[in-house]
Order: structure tokens, then C-alpha cells, then sequence
């Protein structure tokens, strides 16, 4: 079914002007998805809000809404939709009965909904019934266009593999060739035990990839796989990365975690607590979270410990690696100078997303002099080993007034394209709280472009003729993801950007942007470099 696009004049009101008297900043192609005071299909209720707003390749999109109106209680009051050229089909709503449940239970509290290019809708939530404890209360489900909803593992009951009676169910993360993954743990005699597995799941099949009690490949016989507390990655063949302790020979706290990366046909270690860690004099100690790529490539962070005889400085004892088992680059270290902000040091990191390239979008905290600055933040491109600020606390941006400046850096996506997408919050003479949230686009050859402002004009209004023109009161992206990695993505390799938009009076909307044909206003302020350092450190803390 064709999808109606229209170009959607966005005008920013100056302060103190009429609306109408503001300055044109460019037209943006969108389709509107969901509004608030529309009815929500499958339901005979309105929506009057949404959240966990994501789209997948073929351009669905899948959200989680809220209701009001007849009926509407709080035990009904939130559902899901997947929205599929410009069709919005129900899939669930809290108070509905549970699918394959035979105990009467019926669903409340969805977790962030999941969506992949194969129409495949993934939730995790509760149950609550008659017969519901804290034994069998949590679920993950699976909703297929034309085929509804089925259950893909409850907790009380078996998941397959060595769980024969499931603990705590992680969210899920998913892909485009319909695959999604989940971690389990086990559980026995009325408690969790360290048994875990890690689950891939295809049409009606799942598949244990990583099970408690597997060899840990790259270490000696004997070393075995003991409990994971992370929930995996996986990429669009499939494939997974992971963090696992380990048991066995030789296995002590000091090395007893590691990185891996592949499936049951395959699967290498990366790296591993205890080893040297790649770029530096030291090893690594705590892993944090992971991401993976169709390429095969990792991306992690981690903090770091002294090799015998060294001396711990915390200033500089955490980092961020990209690569493969065979060749792990250090993207960055705290401490090390900060890409293009002389003076200025990494501090911790705090985000990160990569694409298929291997391009890695990443967002740390800042030092100066090693201590680290009341959240100061900036955000760069690392790609071919060499990083590029995209943006910083304190530093103008095209598209500002010369006199305002970033206040603080928020969500981010990345796609295939080498575009990246993020938020911030900017301040200076003249901003409030009604116009000091920007949405911006990066493109591949590095350009930044200011896309939506608090306080413009955006056309809610899909029809080709018609015009409802709201000012925005609030910008949202959901997600941290490059594309490849099973995350909730906002920007999908078409271009396409999924936006939660919040306006004066009250009605909330969900579009996609078309980040391709959007034509923006070339910015004439560039990042400013002249008395950054004072600057920042005389900013004010951020709220």
C-alpha cells in the first residue's frame, strides 16, 4: 500500500515575533504514523501518548501507546501496534488474555517492544491472574502478521536446552532475517542458579547457541561456560556476541570472564578478563556492554587493571575497542586527548553504536588536567582509526544562533548509510525550556544538519491538500543502535528516521523522517574552538 509522504515546512518562531513571522529552516518529507486523539485501532479507546517508538528496514514501524477513553482502565491502558505502510495493525493490549497460557492469566507491563524487517513483533512483560505468582509471572512473546501472537518462553516453564525450568527471561534483541535472541537462566528449588543459556529463535524453532556448561572456546580442556548476566547481541546472519564467566582449570577472579563472538558453527573468543588489553601498557577487567556487526566485528567497552608492579590510576582506566578475535583496535581510553578539543581528555564512555563499516559513533564524558568536568560531554565518529568530533557541551553547531551553544548530548543511531542521528539540549540568551531541544543529522560525508527544534511548526496533517500546523514541545528518540546489533533502532538503513513528537496543547504524533530527500539549510555557524576550556569549565552543572 503506497505511503503518504509530504514535504512539511518547518518554521522556528523567533522569540518575541509572531509564529507566523519566523524563519523558514527547511523542508522535511515525513508520514505521520499515530496521533494522540486518534483511535486506536483494535480498541475502541483514543491514544493519549506513546513511547518505545522503533522501525526496522522495510520501514514498519512498531510503538508502544497509551488509551483513554470507554472501557479504559488501568489494568487496559497500554498496548502495542505495528504499523506497516500506513496500516496499523493491533497486536496487544495489557488486560488481554495470554496466548498458549492455560491458567487463566492475562497480560500487564510490556517491556520496550522489538521489531524486525520480517513483521515480527517481540515483547517481554507480565502476567497476572488467579493462578500467577513470582514463579511463573514473566513471559516473552512473539506476534507475526497474519499468524498473531505465540509464546515463546514463560518463566516457571521450559525454554529448551538445559533449562528445563526458566528463571528471569532477558529483553530480546532481533534481526532481518527473523531470527531473535534471548538470555534464560535456570531455575531450581524455588531459586535462580548460575545455569544460563543463550537462546536463537526462528520461526516456531528455537535453538540453544550458547549453553551453561559449553566449552569456552580459545581456553584449555576443562574450562566451561558458568553464567551470563549480559544479554547478547546478534547480527542479521545470525550470529551472536556475548559476555560469560567461566569455570575450570586455571580459572580464577581475576580472569574469569570473556567476550565471544558466533553461533554453534562456529564461535571464537575475542578477548578475555586478564588480558593485555589492546593499545595500552595494562589489562582488562570489567566488561560493560557489546555490540556486533554483519561484518563479524565487536565493539565493547571496558575498564582496565595494572599489570603487576603498576599503580591503578583511575583517570585512565577505561576504554573502548572495536575489531575482530584476530585484531582489536582502542578507539579510545580516558585520559587520552580528545579528538579535536586541545586541552581536553576522554573521560568515561558513556554510549556507543556501530555500523557495518565498522564506524563507531560514541559519546564519553570529558577531562581536563584528569579530573573530569561537571557533565561535560562530546560525541565522535571513529572510522578507518581515526576519530572526528561530531559535537561537545559548550561548542555552537550549524544551524544555531552564534550566541547558543550545546548543553547537553542525548540519544543516538547510526545506520548502514553512515548517517547518524542524535539530540540534544542547547542553551544561550533567548532559549528556554520551550525551544532548547535540537534534532540533528550527520550525513556520510560528515555534514551536520539541524532537522526539528522545539518551538517550530510541524505539519501533523498527511494529506497532500490539508495543513495542521502544531508547535513542538518535546523531541524523543528511542534506542542506541547502529543497525546490526538486535537493538530498537530509530534510523533504518532506507534513511528513514522514527520521531516522537510532543506539541503545545497536549497532542503527541509519531512520523518518519526522510532523511534523503530532506532539504536542509546550509548551516553558517561551525564549532567554535576559541576559549573552549574556560568555557567549559565555567559552565553551570547539568541539571
Amino acid at each position: 500500500m503506497p505511503v503518504c509522504k509530504k514535504k512539511v515546512t518547518v518554521i522556528l518562531g523567533l522569540l518575541g515575533c509572531v509564529v507566523s513571522g519566523g524563519e523558514v529552516m527547511g523542508e522535511v518529507e515525513s508520514r505521520t504514523v499515530a496521533l494522540t486523539r486518534e483511535k486506536a485501532p483494535g480498541t475502541r479507546a483514543v491514544w493519549s501518548g506513546f513511547e518505545n517508538f522503533t522501525i526496522n528496514n522495510a520501514g514498519q514501524t512498531g510503538f508502544k501507546g497509551f488509551l483513554t477513553g470507554t472501557g479504559v482502565v488501568d489494568s487496559n491502558d497500554v498496548g502495542i501496534w505495528l504499523e506497516d505502510g500506513g496500516i496499523r495493525n493491533f497486536v496487544i493490549r495489557e488486560g488481554d488474555g495470554a496466548s498458549e497460557v492455560d491458567d487463566g492469566a492475562y497480560h500487564r507491563n510490556f517491556d520496550i517492544p522489538r521489531i524486525n524487517s520480517e513483521g515480527q513483533v517481540v515483547f517481554s512483560g507480565e502476567l497476572v491472574g488467579e493462578n500467577v505468582d513470582a514463579g511463573n509471572k514473566r513471559g516473552l512473546w512473539r506476534y507475526r502478521e497474519g499468524l498473531g501472537i505465540n509464546m515463546v518462553a514463560r518463566k516457571g516453564y521450559p525454554s529448551g536446552g538445559a533449562i528445563v525450568n526458566t528463571g528471569s527471561i532477558s529483553y530480546a534483541r532481533v534481526n532481518d532475517a527473523g531470527q531473535f535472541t534471548y538470555r534464560t537462566i535456570q531455575y531450581a528449588d524455588n531459586f535462580e542458579t548460575d545455569a544460563f543459556a543463550i537462546m536463537r529463535v526462528q520461526n516456531m524453532e528455537q535453538h540453544v547457541i550458547v549453553d551453561n556448561g559449553d566449552h569456552a572456546t580459545g581456553l584449555g580442556d576443562g574450562v566451561v561456560l558458568k553464567s551470563s548476566a549480559y544479554i547478547p547481541s546478534i547480527n542479521n546472519f545470525g550470529e551472536l556476541g556475548f559476555i560469560a564467566q567461566m569455570e575450570g582449570p586455571g580459572i580464577t577472579s581475576e580472569n574469569h570472564y570473556g567476550i565471544w563472538f558466533g553461533d554453534t558453527n562456529g564461535r571464537k573468543l575475542i578477548t578475555r578478563q586478564g588480558f593485555a588489553a589492546n593499545g595500552t601498557d595494562q589489562k582488562y577487567d570489567a566488561f560493560g556492554t557489546i555490540s556486533v556487526n554483519d561484518a563479524g566485528q565487536v565493539a565493547f567497552n571496558a575498564s582496565l587493571k595494572p599489570m603487576p608492579g603498576q599503580e591503578w590510576n583511575p583517570g585512565t582506566d577505561r576504554g573502548l575497542w572495536t575489531g575482530t578475535s584476530d585484531l582489536l583496535h582502542m578507539v579510545m581510553r580516558t585520559g587520552d586527548d580528545a579528538a579535536d578539543l586541545n586541552g581536553l581528555q576522554y573521560g568515561q564512555t558513556l554510549s556507543f553504536v556501530m555500523n557495518t563499516d565498522g564506524d563507531v559513533l560514541f559519546s564519553s564524558w570529558l577531562q581536563f588536567d584528569g579530573v573530569e568536568l561537571n557533565n561535560e560531554k562530546g560525541m565522535w565518529m571513529y572510522s578507518d582509526g581515526e576519530s572526528e568530533l561530531v559535537a561537545v557541551t559548550g561548542r555552537s553547531l550549524p544551524g544555531l544562533e552564534e550566541w547558543e551553544t550545546v548543553d547537553y548530548i542525548h540519544s543516538m543511531n547510526m545506520n548502514d548509510l553512515g548517517q547518524a542521528v542524535f539530540t540534544t539540549t542547547v542553551e544561550g540568551a533567548g532559549v528556554t525550556d520551550d525551544n532548547d531541544r535540537v534534532l540533528w543529522l550527520r550525513n556520510a560525508d560528515g555534514e551536520l544538519h539541524k532537522l526539528l527544534r522545539e518551538g517550530e511548526l510541524f505539519d501533523v496533517d498527511d494529506s497532500e491538500m490539508g495543513e495542521e500546523l502544531l508547535t513542538i514541545s518535546d523531541i524523543d528518540l528511542y534506542g542506541y543502535s547502529g543497525g546490526e546489533d538486535g537493538g530498537a533502532q530509530s534510523l533504518n538503513d532506507l534513511g528513514e528516521l522514527a520521531v516522537h513528537l510532543k506539541f503545545d496543547g497536549g497532542t503527541e504524533g509519531l512520523f518518519v523522517l526522510d532523511t534523503i530527500s530532506t532539504i536542509p539549510e546550509p548551516g553558517t555557524v561551525g564549532l567554535c574552538a576559541a576559549g573552549l576550556v574556560g568555557l567549559l569549565i565555567g559552565r553551570k552543572k547539568h541539571a
